[in-house]
């Protein structure tokens, strides 16, 4: 069906007459809005994340002083550097965000800052990473240092980063209705390392591993890690005051290192001896996450 110039008149003289009856006028009913010249802001949305936790460096030193009968017969101690190879999981997240932006004097450019809090809920796991060791025990009677390798075995190494904490300047421009932008700021992570069941082994010179610490031991390390990110993100107004912002960020934190240290007692590495030492050490880690993130945020 076509609609020629007389009827197109008429329709649209009735249409102005509806709206003039309800009290609207055609320039009112056909107004648009843009984003504001400028406003603080706040919201909350959801993420999707992929989180690197790549290689991780673990250090280990065992020492002990082996007791027969009563006294010392031997002390020994020795160390090594080992990598924990981990996987790279996707996880969701919540997001909540405050901000303030404003254009430039005439300009369709504008300056801003975002802060924003995200939980991460990523973790990885890997089973029997083992720690390398190489060192010496010297008898106490003659003297003699005899060199021996090692390793500690820890059964479960676990990494989890948690909760993010952004602070992102950034410049954008708008266009009608939203703006885009880029920003770049600082990050501060928290991260937990676990390692459980972690046992250090002594290999004789035919082969055979004994375990020296004992008992399996457990290490929880956990710390705020600094960082940086690089943020690209679009925003659209729904209405004067709320809008959409949906934005990637790519951030990575600095090394973190965090320390373990515990003291055992064995009474069964070697038939008829105890022996009573430390086994200490780090894990260090640098964790890489890319996020897409939308929030639905008010303007005010």
């Amino acid at each position: 069906m076509s609609i020629n110039r007389a009827n197109a008149k008429k329709l649209w003289a009735g249409l102005a007459a509806l709206l003039s009856c309800s009290g609207l006028s055609l320039p009112a009913f056909a107004q648009t809005w843009a984003a504001p010249d400028h406003a603080f802001f706040g919201g909350a949305g959801a993420g999707y994340n992929h989180t690197d936790f790549g290689k991780q460096d673990t250090y280990a030193i065992g020492t002990s002083d082996n007791y027969e009968n009563g006294s010392v017969y031997s002390t020994g101690s020795a160390d090594g550097y080992g990598t924990a190879s981990l996987s790279s999981p996707s996880s969701a997240s919540p997001n909540l965000q405050v901000g303030y932006f404003q254009h430039f004097s005439d300009s369709p450019w504008l300056w801003g800052a975002k802060f924003s809090y995200t939980d991460l809920l990523a973790s990885t796991t890997q089973s029997n990473v083992g720690v390398p060791q190489a060192g010496t025990f010297t008898y106490t009677d003659t003297h003699e240092v005899v060199p021996f390798t090692g390793t500690v075995v820890i059964g479960s190494y676990k990494t989890k980063a948690n909760s993010r904490f952004s602070l992102m300047p950034f410049i954008g421009r708008s266009f009608g209705k939203g703006f885009v932008y880029l920003g770049m700021g600082a990050t501060v992570t928290q991260v937990d390392t676990d390692m459980d069941d972690t046992i250090g082994y002594a290999t004789s010179g035919s082969g055979v591993n004994t375990n020296i610490s004992g008992a399996p031991a457990n290490y929880d390390t956990s710390g705020w890690v600094l960082g940086g990110a690089v943020d690209i993100g679009v925003t659209y107004f729904l209405s004067p005051t709320w809008f959409l912002d949906a934005d990637y960020t790519a951030a990575k934190t600095a090394a973190q290192k965090g320390d373990y240290n515990s003291t055992f007692v064995n009474a069964d590495s070697v038939p008829g001896t105890t022996a009573y030492g430390t086994l200490a050490g780090y894990a260090s880690e640098n964790i890489v996450t890319q996020s897409l993130t939308i929030t639905l945020n008010k303007a005010f």
